[in-house]
């Protein structure tokens, strides 16, 4: 009776986050990028960067790791903050998909709400998540970040989840991704 009331208050727990992370996710930006923007069509008017990534990740699932493949596209609203929209696929499909928002602070740190699944004994099994994302972009050119609209950097990064699956996903993986500058170039390359 005692796992079945903690399971339930679990999922609860989950699905009521996963509403709040994702109100948040698709607010901060907005107020952020308005709080920081000046009036229509200045200088400061629209996103500053948006990015495009992929990779490769090892996802340990229930202690078996296997290879995933990420994809990511980033927004970058104003200067630390940024907004992604991404998938992981592996072998039995999309594994996880997902939204989050973060800051650039050196490191890339992001918290996120989405969807995933995973393959169990009794077959697959999907459902709500919740995931936190740390990053450490590194351009390929030191001396062109402030200087070019594109940036191409690889990101290594560690991504925990929760979910429909038992404990926690781990990923780790390496993105490559390429950055375009919509503003002035401020040096930011994080997300």
């Amino acid at each position: 009776m005692i796992q079945v009331v903690t399971a339930t208050r679990t999922k609860r727990v989950l699905q009521l986050t996963s509403r709040a992370l994702i109100v948040v996710s698709l607010c901060l930006p907005i107020a952020a990028g308005r709080a920081l923007a000046g009036p229509p069509g200045s200088a400061n008017d629209g996103p500053a960067s948006l990015a495009v990534g992929a990779g490769v990740a090892d996802r340990v699932v229930n202690g078996s790791g296997g290879v995933a493949f990420p994809l990511e596209l980033t927004l970058t609203p104003a200067p630390i903050f940024f907004t992604s929209a991404g998938a992981v696929f592996s072998g039995g499909g999309i594994d996880h998909a997902y939204l989050e928002v973060g800051v650039w602070l050196v490191a890339s740190l992001a918290a996120g709400v989405g969807y995933g699944a995973y393959d169990s004994p009794e077959g697959r099994k999907d459902g709500e998540t919740i995931h936190l994302f740390v990053g450490v972009p590194i351009p390929f050119e030191p001396d062109r970040l402030g200087n070019d609209k594109w940036l191409p950097y690889v990101e290594p990064y560690y991504r925990p989840s929760w979910g429909p699956w038992p404990g926690t996903v781990h990923e780790v993986g390496l993105m490559l991704k390429v950055s375009y500058w919509f503003k002035d170039v401020i040096g930011k390359i994080g997300g």
